[in-house]
C-alpha cells in the first residue's frame, strides 16, 4: 500500500471572487441572457470535515421560478489522498447516486482544467434556504420526541444503504474509481497507516499539543500484535467524519405541513473504503436507539464483544486525530480534539485486545 500523502505544505489560501463564479455558472448554464448571481457566499464548515484545503461557497442566482442555486467546492490540493480530491468526490456522488436514495448533492460540474479558476472544483445542488444542522436542531429543542426518532430512523436508513456500497479494497477512494498501485486487502494494514500518517503530521508541526506518541504507537503494537482490526473482510463506504453538524434538515413553513426531514447529507470529504464501525456517528454515546434500530434492520446492537468496544476507542483517537490535523488555528477545536486523545490514552491503557 501506497504512503499517504499530508496536506502539511498545501497551499490553503483558497479566494474566489464573484466574477470568477459569475462565469462558471455561464459556462455550467449556457446561458445566452447571462442570468446574474444574486447572492454569493462562503460556507463556514464548524463538523469534523473541516480542512484547510477546501472551502464551499452558496451561489443563489436571480431567477425566482424556480428559485436556483448550486454550491460551488473548490480545493487547493491536487492530491488524491487525504482529504479526497475534487474528482474522487465527484466520482463517490456518482456512485452513491446510482446505488442509494441517499439525499448527497447532485453533481452538476466537475472541472479540474483550471481555466475558469486554478483549483479544481465541481458544481452541485445546494440544500433548500432555511435548512438547518440537526445539531442546530436539536440545541434549539425544536422537534417533539416523535420527530426526534424520525430522523433518526430516516438516518439510519441512509448509513445502512451507504455502507452497503462495498469495494474489493480497503483504503483511501481513487479517481474514476481506479484500484491504486498497491491495494490493501487488510483493514488492519490500511488502518494503522492512516493513523501512523496522521501522527507523522502531527509530529512534523512541532505543536505544544503535548499528544503522547510514543505512547499511542505502543499501544497500537499491541492491538496489532492481537489483529485487533482483521475482524473486517469486506470494505464498506463510509462518511467517517459524517455527524449531526453535516446532516441539514428541512423544517415545516406556514405553506406546508410536511414533517422535519433530512434533506441533505455533505460531500464525502473524508469518505474511505473502511469498517463501517469507523463512522463517527456511531462514536460513544451514540447512536441512539432509533437510528441502530434503523441501520441494523431491527437486529441486535453494533458491539458485542470487549474488543470491539477497545476497536472503537482507537476510531475516536483517530477521528481527533484527524480534527486536529484540519482546524489548525481553532483553539477550542484543538483543545476538544487534544483532550479526547487523551481521554482514549487513558481509557486504552488497560482495553482488552482479545
Amino acid at each position: 500500500m501506497e504512503p499517504v500523502a499530508t496536506s502539511a505544505n498545501v497551499n490553503a489560501n483558497i479566494t474566489v471572487t464573484l466574477e470568477q463564479a459569475q462565469k462558471i455558472v455561464s459556462v455550467h448554464r449556457g446561458d445566452s441572457d447571462q442570468i446574474t448571481i444574486s447572492s454569493f457566499r462562503e460556507v463556514q464548515n464548524h463538523s469534523y470535515s473541516n480542512t484547510p484545503v477546501i472551502k464551499s461557497y452558496r451561489i443563489d442566482l436571480s431567477i425566482a421560478v424556480p428559485p436556483t442555486s448550486y454550491t460551488l467546492v473548490v480545493s487547493s490540493s491536487r492530491s488524491s489522498d487525504r482529504p479526497n480530491s475534487i474528482p474522487t468526490i465527484a466520482h463517490l456522488l456518482t456512485v452513491v447516486a446510482s446505488q442509494s436514495s441517499i439525499p448527497f448533492p447532485t453533481l452538476h460540474r466537475l472541472d479540474t482544467s483550471l481555466t475558469l479558476l486554478p483549483y479544481h472544483y465541481l458544481l452541485s445542488s445546494s440544500p433548500p434556504p432555511g435548512s438547518i444542522t440537526l445539531s442546530d436542531a436539536r440545541k434549539s429543542e425544536i422537534f417533539t420526541p416523535e420527530e426526534d426518532a424520525r430522523i433518526d430512523l430516516q438516518l439510519g436508513l441512509y448509513l445502512r444503504q451507504l455502507h452497503s456500497i462495498q469495494n474489493d479494497w480497503f483504503g483511501i477512494p481513487q479517481p474514476n474509481g481506479k484500484e491504486p498501485l498497491e491495494p490493501s486487502y487488510s483493514w488492519q494494514e490500511s488502518f494503522t497507516l492512516l493513523l501512523e500518517t496522521i501522527l507523522i503530521e502531527l509530529e512534523s508541526r512541532g505543536l505544544e499539543l503535548e499528544i503522547p506518541f510514543e505512547e499511542i504507537r505502543r499501544y497500537l503494537s499491541r492491538a496489532i500484535g492481537f489483529f485487533l482490526f482483521d475482524d473486517v473482510e469486506v470494505p464498506s463506504l463510509i462518511g467517517f467524519t459524517l455527524s449531526n453538524e453535516d446532516v441539514l434538515i428541512s423544517l415545516p413553513s406556514a405553506s406546508t405541513a410536511d414533517e422535519p426531514h433530512i434533506v441533505s447529507l455533505p460531500i464525502p470529504t473524508y469518505a474511505l473504503w473502511a469498517d463501517p464501525m469507523l463512522e463517527t456517528l456511531f462514536m460513544p454515546p451514540g447512536p441512539s436507539q432509533a437510528l441502530l434500530e434503523a441501520y441494523t434492520n431491527g437486529g441486535g446492537p453494533l458491539i458485542l464483544f470487549p474488543r470491539q468496544r477497545t476497536k472503537r476507542i482507537w476510531y475516536t483517537l483517530f477521528l481527533a486525530s484527524v480534527v486536529l490535523v484540519g482546524v489548525r488555528e481553532d483553539v477550542k477545536r484543538v483543545k476538544w480534539a487534544t483532550e479526547l486523545i487523551r481521554e482514549c490514552m487513558e481509557k486504552l491503557k488497560d482495553a482488552p485486545c482479545y
